[in-house]
This record gives structure tokens, C-alpha cells and sequence, in this order.
């Protein structure tokens, strides 16, 4: 097996030069780093990074959690994540997540001593694994309880996307918008799109009333699942309705076939509009207006976030709404 000594011997430089242009760090000549590159094509070799690891009692891998793998929005971070990643030797790994199993699924990573645990979760982990988290000196973000995180605070504006929302929605005569917020009532209390769809009701004139609001079952059923269910609820209720609001693009679409296989045109009838703008939303018919959380920059602020280790900082990606078909 070839080694970085045997690397070190054919470009007839020290081990430590090729170290360092391998881990892209500290100064080594053009010249230098141009014989160590041709002796790694010549002798084709790859680092032991299992050996790296288990000197450092850490790996390379940084896990992300999430609740629901069928989503395309968080397959757009996890993208962005794992361009950046590269560029750090960072391995970018999704792990699917349920209230019942997240700490058997930290436990395990904590076992395999990854560099980092990022929760895009709902579900919060227990807090009987913080001293071993402390300990090992694992970065995380979202999995500490908010008094003792100490990571970056990314926080996505979503209510100025949903404003713009509204103001569009008014200035074409709508005033009839329900939401599908998927979730149930607990976690939904504490979305900020609920939020900013019953104050921005009051602020615009919107109807505010209960029945306007629609729970579910989500995470535990999918999204797609969830928004035509709840399409069809609405539709039973016989509600007087002329736009609909979803917790994000997966629900949306799940309304949008229920909508059209009721016989209920879009736009013409019924304006949809969705959440997070994965791309799948450019691609249905008709497409979906959506609110643009820029996924690619969540992703990237993540991985500097693992990378430089930030312990106290706060970053606000605002949120717009794009304009498609789904809407007049």
C-alpha cells in the first residue's frame, strides 16, 4: 500500500510538505507542491483519513438530521453542504430522524465520534448527552437546549417573503387565504409561518378565523401525503376560499393534485402558494409560487459555521416570494 512516505521519497521532499499540500495549509513552493502532486497521480495515492481520525478521536463527518428524507428542500442543503464540505475534507452524511429514535441515532453518533451534528429536525434531543458533547468537543447546531447552544444562530426571515405574499395576494383582490400548516398544533405554535399568517391576516384585511388554519400529521406522514389530505378537508368543509398558503413546496404540491383532480383550477379558482423553492416547484403544472429561503446559502453558512467554529453568531437570510403560474 503506498504511503505518504513513499509520496515524500518520489517527490523528494519531507513527509511534512506533503502534508501540507495535502491539507491545503501552510506555505510550500509552486515548485514543491507541483513534484508532490505529479508523485500523487503517478503513484495514485489516497490518504489514510481512518488513521487521521483515530489519532484525533474524531472523524471527518459531519451528520445532519432531518425528519423527512422525501423532502427535496432539505436534499438542496445537504447539497450545498457537501459542495462546500469538499473544500474542507468534511463528509456531508444524512441521517433520517423520528421523535422515537433521535437518541439512539445521537448515541450512535457520538459512538463513531463525528466532527459535527446538525439538527434540521423538529425533534430536540435530550439533554443527558450534552456532557459528552462538551467532552469530545463535537460542534453542534440546533441539538442543545437554546440557554447552552453555542454555535451559529441562523435565522431564516420568512415572515418578510409571507408579507409579500399578502400585499400580492391584496392588490389582486384575495382576501380569502386559508393555511395548511401540516403540522400539528404544538410544533405548528411555534413556526414562524403561523405566526406571520395570522398577524399579516389582521395587518391586510384577511378573513381570521379558525376554521382557516389546517393541522396535520406531518412529520410523521409525508408532505405530499399531508397537503392532499388536507386539501381535501378543506373542500368537505365547504369553506368560501379564493387562495391557500402551505408550510412548504412538498405540501403544496400534495394540494395542488387534490385541488385539480376536484376539478378546482389553479389559478383560475384557487391561488396556491408554497414554502422553500426547491426546484421541483419550477416543474410542475402548473409551476409553484413559492417562498424563496435560499437553501444554497443555508447550506454554506453551516459548514463555515463547522469549520471556523463559531461559538456566538447570528446570521438572517431573508426570504422572497418568487411569482409562478400558481398565482394570477
Amino acid at each position: 500500500m503506498v504511503t505518504r512516505k513513499d509520496v515524500a521519497q518520489l517527490a523528494g521532499v519531507s513527509t511534512a510538505t506533503v502534508s501540507r499540500v495535502m491539507s491545503k495549509s501552510g506555505y510550500v513552493s509552486e515548485a514543491a507542491k507541483e513534484k508532490v502532486e505529479r508523485a500523487i497521480r503517478h503513484l495514485n495515492y489516497i490518504p489514510n483519513n481512518l488513521a487521521k481520525n483515530l489519532t484525533q478521536n474524531k472523524s471527518n463527518v459531519v451528520a445532519v438530521l432531518v425528519e423527512d428524507v422525501t423532502n427535496p428542500y432539505y436534499l438542496q442543503i445537504l447539497e450545498s453542504m457537501s459542495d462546500e464540505g469538499r473544500k474542507h475534507n468534511l463528509i456531508i452524511s444524512l441521517f433520517a430522524v423520528n421523535k422515537g429514535d433521535i437518541d439512539i441515532i445521537l448515541e450512535s453518533l457520538i459512538k463513531n465520534r463525528v466532527c459535527a451534528i446538525i439538527n434540521l429536525a423538529l425533534f430536540s434531543c435530550s439533554e443527558r448527552y450534552i456532557s459528552i458533547l462538551n467532552e469530545l468537543d463535537i460542534y453542534t447546531i440546533n441539538v442543545r437546549p437554546r440557554d447552552q447552544e453555542a454555535c451559529l444562530k441562523l435565522y431564516l426571515n420568512q415572515d418578510r417573503g409571507i408579507e409579500e405574499m399578502f400585499s400580492v395576494l391584496k392588490s389582486k383582490g384575495r382576501r380569502k387565504l386559508v393555511y395548511i400548516a401540516a403540522l400539528n398544533k404544538e410544533i405548528a405554535s411555534e413556526d414562524i409561518r403561523l405566526s406571520a399568517y395570522r398577524k399579516n391576516c389582521q395587518k391586510y384585511g384577511f378573513i381570521q378565523d379558525p376554521q382557516y388554519v389546517i393541522f396535520g400529521d406531518y412529520p410523521e406522514r409525508r408532505a405530499f401525503e399531508v397537503g392532499y389530505d388536507s386539501a381535501e378537508l378543506l373542500l368537505k368543509q365547504n369553506l368560501d376560499f379564493d387562495s391557500i398558503f402551505c408550510l412548504n413546496d412538498s405540501t403544496a404540491m400534495g394540494v395542488m393534485k387534490c385541488l385539480l383532480s376536484h376539478g378546482v383550477r389553479i389559478p383560475q379558482d384557487v391561488w396556491v402558494v408554497g414554502c422553500d423553492n426547491i426546484i421541483l416547484s419550477q416543474y410542475v403544472h402548473p409551476s409553484l409560487s413559492t417562498i424563496d429561503v435560499q437553501t444554497e446559502r443555508q447550506g454554506k453558512a453551516y459548514i463555515r459555521a463547522v469549520v471556523e467554529k463559531i461559538v456566538d453568531g447570528t446570521e438572517e437570510i431573508d426570504a422572497k416570494l418568487i411569482c409562478r403560474e400558481s398565482i394570477g
